[in-house]
């Protein structure tokens, strides 16, 4: 499907339902995701692959039409927007110049630096709750299914013409994207930099196996370090 018409169609749904299951009194607090204020050294600027989402329909009902409907789960439009949600996060964290590449993945990718993965629990237009977990190359959990959740926040759809238009539940991927600002910065330059060298050898080790053995080796917490590096 067309991006430009799954956004409209995800966009057009949230307003009918919005005004169905939210009531606005007063203006949603607007949350921004921290932009990088330094210049960070090639060596340590990490890669994210977002997997697409889950789409969250519960199995033992998900064959059952008018269960879903009295949950307001409409599992096309659910799916829909497990891919559509991706999207808008990737647009975040590349605005913030804080990241290398970010990109849209399929759940089978797994050589990126960092994977970002989520599940919708709850998306009524009205309404965004999501589960998202995040982890390194290397083995470290940044984020284990933290919820983050929002109501629809209005005043997006009265912004200007003349302005960039904010999506009405920006502050959920703000907030992702803080909080994988926030577990990054507790890293050293060194384990950034180990990293970005564990998911190339992954990837050459996906490649040629036995030529790449014994490249890398874990510690006592579990956390995968380079052995050593093949020659140039």
């Amino acid at each position: 499907m067309n991006i430009k018409l799954l956004a409209g169609l995800v966009l057009a749904l949230s307003v009918t339902l919005g005004g169905c299951v939210t009531n606005e009194t007063r203006p949603i607090k607007k949350i921004a995701a921290k932009q990088a204020t330094v210049h960070i050294p090639e060596s340590e600027l990490l890669d994210v692959g977002i997997r697409v989402f889950h789409p969250g329909i519960p199995k033992n009902i998900e064959a059952d039409e008018e269960a879903l409907a009295k949950k307001r789960i409409y599992p096309d439009l659910r799916k829909a927007e497990a891919r559509y949600i991706p999207t808008l996060l990737r647009q975040t964290l590349e605005e913030t110049a804080q990241w290398g590449a970010v990109r849209v993945i399929p759940n089978s990718a797994d050589f990126v630096d960092v994977i970002v993965s989520g599940e919708l629990v709850d998306s009524n237009g009205g309404f965004l709750a999501v589960d998202i977990s995040a982890v390194d190359a290397a083995g470290r959990v940044w984020i284990h299914k933290k919820r983050y959740s929002s109501l629809v926040d209005l005043g997006a759809y009265k912004t200007q013409a003349s302005l960039k238009a904010r999506d009405p539940f920006q502050n959920v991927y703000s907030e992702i994207a803080n909080d994988l600002v926030a577990a990054r910065d507790k890293l050293t330059s060194l384990d950034r930099e180990n990293i970005r060298k564990v998911a190339s050898l992954k990837f050459a080790a996906d490649l040629a196996p036995d030529a790449m053995a014994d490249m890398t080796t874990v510690d006592k917490n579990g956390i995968i370090q380079v052995a050593r590096l093949p020659a140039e």
